[in-house]
This record gives structure tokens, C-alpha cells and sequence, in this order.
């Protein structure tokens, strides 16, 4: 994964790709509580305190207030009119657990901004401009929808198994850098 992380990137039209900082702490909160109520299991933990949490996924970016065995990893935002679209995390190192389990990827799009091509944005620009070589990412068996994004971006199925994290079963890519 890359080292140096430019802020911002500016997209089609007025959407842009951000770098995840206290600047979108009101927008987050909107698009936590949404994510949720539309089941983005995600954000369980988030929707109590979504400014606390945000504050962790920025220190989270430095390395800073990991929990045990978790790598840093950057979260970016697809913005637009400074909506919150969609976000991306981008863990920066791997281990086994990456590898064969969560991937090195999680996105989702915002459940009202869902059939936009938000989540193709956001997996192709982590392709083209973050990876250095390779990266794995994952989603359950039964999500169409992600499956179809992940392939569309180049990635190649490596193996289904089932997640005893989130009891279901889940399909392994291997995406490539472009």
C-alpha cells in the first residue's frame, strides 16, 4: 500500500475522493446513522458516538489507537457538494488474518446513493492511485451487487470460505494495481 496520501482528489463532475478528517464530522454523523438503519453492520459501534468514532479512524490512519493485532488503515470519503457518498478503508500492511479472512478493502456506498457507481469510484481509484502491487478484498457470497463491483474492477476470485467474524459465507478477490 502507499505511504504518501495526498488529501484530495478531484473526480467527474463534483464529486472528489478525501482523505477522512474532523472537517466532515457533522456529514459523518448522517451518514453513519443512515449506513446503519440500512444495515451496514459496520457502523454498529459507531452510531452511539459517530464523532468519537471519527476520531478514531483518523488516528487509526497514523497508527494511532489501534485495537490488538490491527494494522493503520486509511479511510477516504467520495464526496460531492459535501455530501458524504460512500467510503473506503485501505489497511496499509497485512497479515494472515488480512490475507485469508477480511482483505485488505472495505467499502459500501450511502444506502440513498446506492446504484450511482459510488462504490466502482471508490474500488478503482484505491486501484489506480493507492496500491502498490496487490491487495485482497472480500464480500458475502449473497451480495450481488459488491460481487459485481469487485470483478468489474479486475478482481479474480480466489476462494469462497465461511467467516465465522460474520457468520456467513464470503467470497476472496485478488485485485491487482492497474
Amino acid at each position: 500500500m502507499g505511504s504518501y496520501i495526498p488529501d484530495r482528489y478531484a473526480l467527474r463532475g463534483n464529486m472528489e475522493i478525501v482523505l477522512a478528517s474532523y472537517e466532515y464530522v457533522e456529514e459523518y454523523c448522517d451518514y453513519v446513522i443512515e449506513c446503519f438503519r440500512n444495515g451496514v453492520d459496520h457502523y454498529a459501534d459507531a452510531v452511539s458516538e459517530p464523532k468519537s468514532y471519527l476520531q478514531r479512524v483518523i488516528a487509526n490512519s497514523d497508527g494511532r489507537l489501534l485495537p490488538e493485532g490491527w494494522v493503520p488503515m486509511s479511510t477516504f470519503f467520495c464526496i460531492e457538494n459535501g455530501r458524504i457518498l460512500g467510503a473506503i478503508r485501505l489497511r496499509k500492511d497485512t497479515n494472515d488474518y488480512i490475507r485469508n479472512v477480511i482483505g485488505h478493502i472495505g467499502y459500501e456506498t450511502r444506502p440513498s446513493e446506492r446504484g450511482r457507481g459510488v462504490a466502482k469510484t471508490l474500488l478503482l481509484w484505491v486501484k489506480e492511485n493507492q496500491l502498490i502491487t496487490e491487495a485482497i478484498v472480500t464480500c458475502s457470497f449473497d451480495n450481488i451487487a459488491s460481487r459485481n463491483v469487485i470483478e468489474s474492477c479486475g478482481g479474480v476470485l480466489l476462494n469462497s470460505h465461511y467467516s465465522n467474524d460474520n457468520r456467513r459465507k464470503t467470497l476472496r478477490f485478488k485485485l491487482l494495481r492497474a
